[in-house]
């Protein structure tokens, strides 16, 4: 699932994550509630723990899954308070927890210092800014991103060693 809008991105992962699974597999996914079937409007704490639930479902059910955050750093301009910053990594940090789940964030480099020191990260925050989690990308037209995504969703699905990305 790919976050690119960061208001009420609880929302909108919840879009991209009944978008990506089959109906008959939405064990935790409520429905929209609108006549919009991809709009949700749900309240922060009932959207993380129906998130939870369907992501430890797609685990039980050997479905790994992909968070990707792309262009991050417009997190950081719209939740300017870090008690508004460390929900989201509260969150990521019990995403962590399942074990095939992997978090991708694409930002630019003079932001990753905004990642260090968060609740929920502490299994890698020592190593975060090492070249065992960071890869340096640079600009992609259509066919690189598509090499790269497919490249990448190789490596995370055979827990092989990375591929050497030269972008």
């Amino acid at each position: 699932m790919v976050i690119r809008l960061y208001d009420a991105w609880w929302n909108e992962l919840l879009q991209q994550l009944r978008a990506a699974i089959a109906p008959d597999d939405r064990q935790s996914l409520p429905e929209s509630g609108s006549s919009d079937p991809a709009s949700f409007d749900l309240p922060f704490d009932r959207a993380c723990d129906c998130l939870l639930a369907q992501l430890q479902h797609n685990e039980v059910n050997n479905r790994r899954s992909v968070l990707i955050f792309d262009q991050f750093e417009e997190f950081f301009f719209r939740y300017v308070h870090n008690r508004d910053r460390n929900a989201l990594f509260s969150f990521l940090g019990q995403c962590l927890e399942i074990p095939s789940l992997r978090v991708i964030f694409s930002l630019r480099r003079t932001y990753l210092y905004f990642l260090l020191n968060r609740p929920g990260f502490e299994c890698i925050d020592g190593d975060l800014l090492s070249k065992r989690v960071l890869y340096r990308l640079g600009n992609f037209d259509r066919q690189a991103a598509r090499q790269f995504c497919s490249s990448l969703l190789t490596w995370l699905t055979s827990r092989s060693s990375p591929p050497s990305w030269t972008c």
